[in-house]
């Protein structure tokens, strides 16, 4: 194994086991350089393929983050301890789309966040606000990770496909919804000056669909391209040693092959 740190390249060699743990998105693609993936495409980028293994790169999730629901705070905003990543709290919660009991989250942020393309659509976020920011955590969606070129200089391309599927969709309009419901409530009378993104002209369904559309983006939870299992797609058996490689696991959030169904507590009856 080669590894470069500035000008300087450095040989490595490992005499029982080279464990991998680059995280979801440079596991696919340090797997890929190294001929361990679908042989036809990294044929077309003159890799020399040494396992044909087509899930790399495969089955990319991510919990999406739509920024945001944002309102103008009453007043100017208390300033935030030098630690804090101003997330106040979070709510989880089922859309009713799907089966599953919590798909949902709601995030409070003490900071005013909007993408810029929703900032366009609905308006710039104020100076002085916060956000109710909606996120989905349990996607049907999937993307993938590919090679931009064979040189390990070039960052890879990541296809995350947010929002892909009909039921993502309809999940993150309930998500937005709800954060709008949130911020109407009365217990927010202290602190909420106003609905500013998208704002109060925001009355339609093509307009919350909107939101959804120009303020989605990763949470930062990547998972899945390099999954667990038996199966055809499958990268890495249940040891995490990598489909007919000797020598070779991974052990990151890559070999996750879903995210985990979070479970229902109840209290005793």
């Amino acid at each position: 194994m080669q590894i470069v740190t500035g000008d300087e390249a450095r040989t490595v060699r490992a005499t029982r086991e080279v464990i991998l743990s680059a995280g979801t998105i440079h596991t696919a693609k340090l797997l890929m350089l190294s001929g361990i993936g679908n042989s036809d495409e990294l044929r077309k980028l003159d890799i020399l393929p040494v396992a044909n293994l087509r899930g790399v790169g495969q089955n990319l999730q991510d919990h999406v983050l739509v920024s945001g629901v944002v309102y103008q705070y009453k007043g100017k905003m208390p300033d935030r301890p030098a630690d804090s990543n101003a997330v106040e709290a979070e709510v989880f919660m089922p859309s009713g789309v799907s089966a599953h009991p919590a798909d949902l989250c709601l995030v409070l942020e003490q900071l005013p966040i909007a993408t810029p393309e929703a900032g366009v659509r609905f308006g710039a976020p104020p100076q002085e606000g916060f956000t109710i920011a909606p996120a989905l955590v349990q996607p049907t969606s999937r993307g993938q990770v590919r090679l931009a070129s064979a040189d390990f200089r070039d960052p890879p391309i990541i296809e995350g496909n947010h929002l892909g599927t009909d039921n993502d969709l309809k999940a993150m309009v309930r998500a937005i919804e709800a954060a709008r419901e949130l911020g109407r409530q009365s217990a927010m009378n202290s602190v909420r000056e106003a609905e500013v993104v998208p704002g109060p002209k925001a009355t339609s369904k093509q307009d919350v669909t909107d939101l959804a559309r120009t303020a989605a983006g990763s949470f930062g939870h990547p998972v899945g391209t390099a999954k667990i299992g038996n199966d055809a797609d499958a990268v890495v058996d249940a040891s995490l040693r990598v489909h007919n490689v000797r020598g070779l696991r991974v052990a990151d959030a890559s070999v996750m092959r879903r995210f985990r169904r979070a479970r229902r507590t109840l209290p005793p009856s």
